[in-house]
């Protein structure tokens, strides 16, 4: 898993390295689809690496009309492996700026070590206590009927 993981990741930072005023989304996706060519994984994606975002989330627009500055896109690689049963997309959205792009969503942690070590800690479930009247607070044997 890590290594479709990183695989991924790596096909995902080509795709936003292509976004910039000129590009479109043909070259976007076929720089994500290199990198997953390069590991032998190019199949294993069976969806478009990414979509225009605007009114909707899906939006619609030609995938060869040329990048502007303001343009809103996705950039999602994804791989999916039907032996293992493992699926790994990763997403982002992109703005395109002047000078290249803006990733909008670059708060949200998507390197492994980080993403492992989040999954590893406790969360906010972990520390919530059961409170009255939640089924796991009844003792057992209390005479509550059902």
């Amino acid at each position: 898993m890590a290594e479709i993981y990183d695989v991924v990741l790596e096909a995902q930072q080509a795709g936003i390295a292509a976004v910039k005023p000129g590009a479109n989304l043909t070259a976007m996706e076929t720089a994500c689809r290199k990198v997953l060519k390069a590991h032998d994984m190019s199949k294993l994606m069976p969806h478009g690496a990414g979509h225009y975002v605007g009114m909707e989330v899906h939006d619609v627009g030609s995938f060869m009309k040329p990048f502007e500055p303001g343009v809103v896109i996705t950039v999602e690689p994804g791989v999916y492996e039907s032996a293992s049963g493992i699926g790994v997309r990763i997403e982002d959205v992109v703005l395109v700026t002047a000078d290249g792009c803006e990733v909008l969503t670059a708060g949200v942690p998507k390197d492994r070590k980080r993403i492992e070590e989040l999954v590893a800690s406790e969360g906010l479930l972990d520390r919530e206590k059961p409170t009255a009247g939640r089924a796991e607070s009844v003792p057992a044997g209390s005479g509550t009927k059902h």
